[in-house]
Parts: structure tokens; C-alpha cells; sequence
């Protein structure tokens, strides 16, 4: 199994990393490197995974990176990589939205054309409708749920977490 994870040097991503790799898979990483946490920090995380030969790391930028081929022959794409803090999003409005709105479109643009499935994760901060989506997905009930488009407007990804209070 081959897969890609976003947010790759960050502390879930990289034992996500580390898991998948563990298991026996491929794993292509990428990480822009943003300056919210410092480079440090997340070259720590990324020591053991370096060493490993199964493992590759592309510092790219969703947003503007050709992303076609860190897609292709991959089963599953974990997307992990966002700009963290609400705070955030109000102070550093752009670049906000520029890792967390255009970079996941960049990348769910790629889906469409690929068969891989799509995984994204997301911490408790993180907000989702509760109501029944346009895409089909969603129940009204207080989960909370994530639609991701993968192949066609068929053939959906849905990742259920908890129900945030």
C-alpha cells in the first residue's frame, strides 16, 4: 500500500507516518514548513522517519504545488496539513485560508481524478455542519462529518468523529 500524508512533519502526521510505515506501507510526506511551529520542532518529529527508506518528504505548499503526481499510485491520501488556531483566523486572516480553504481545494481538486481514497483529519477545534450536506452526506444529527469527494460525485469518503459539544 502506498500512501500520502499531509501535515507530514507535524506531531500527528508524523506518527501517522511512522504507523503506516510500521505496517508495512509506502509513504510519500509533504509539510510546507509554515512558521507557526518552529522548523525545529518539526525536524524532530521527522528524525526517525528520514532514516527510513520507504519514506520520502516533498516541502511543498498545497496551494501551489503540482500535486498530480504526489497523488498517483496512492491508495489513500491523509490530509492532516492545516494552519492550527482559531485565533489565527481571524489575525492571520489569509494566510488561513490560504493553507487551510485553498490548499484542501488544491488537493481535493486532484481527487477527482484518482481513485485513491481521501482521509481528512481534524482536531477538536475544528467546526463541521450538522446538518445534511449538498454532496448527500450527513444525517442532521449532532455528529459531526466530513465529505470529501474522491472519484465521482458518487463515491464519497466520510469520516465520523465525534460529536463536538
Amino acid at each position: 500500500m502506498q500512501y500520502l500524508v499531509t501535515g507530514a512533519a507535524g506531531f500527528i502526521g508524523s506518527h501517522l507516518c511512522e504507523a503506516l510505515l510500521d505496517g508495512g506501507a509506502t509513504v510519500r510526506g509533504i509539510d510546507n514548513f509554515a512558521p507557526h511551529y518552529a522548523r525545529e520542532r518539526k525536524e524532530r518529529n521527522l528524525a526517525a522517519l528520514r532514516s527510513r527508506p520507504a519514506f520520502t518528504l516533498h516541502e511543498v505548499d498545497l496551494a501551489q504545488a503540482a500535486l498530480e503526481p504526489l497523488v498517483d499510485g496512492c491508495d489513500a491520501v491523509f490530509h492532516l496539513a492545516a494552519r492550527p488556531g482559531v485565533r489565527d483566523s481571524w489575525t492571520a486572516f489569509d494566510d488561513y485560508v490560504h493553507a487551510n480553504v485553498t490548499g484542501t481545494k488544491a488537493l481535493l481538486d486532484v481527487m477527482w481524478s484518482t481513485t485513491a481514497n481521501f482521509v481528512r483529519g481534524e482536531s477538536a477545534a475544528a467546526t463541521f455542519a450538522t446538518i445534511a450536506s449538498p454532496l448527500g452526506c450527513g444525517n442532521g444529527t449532532s455528529d459531526s462529518i466530513i465529505c470529501a469527494p474522491a472519484r465521482s460525485q458518487t463515491k464519497r469518503t466520510v469520516l465520523r468523529t465525534a460529536p463536538y459539544p
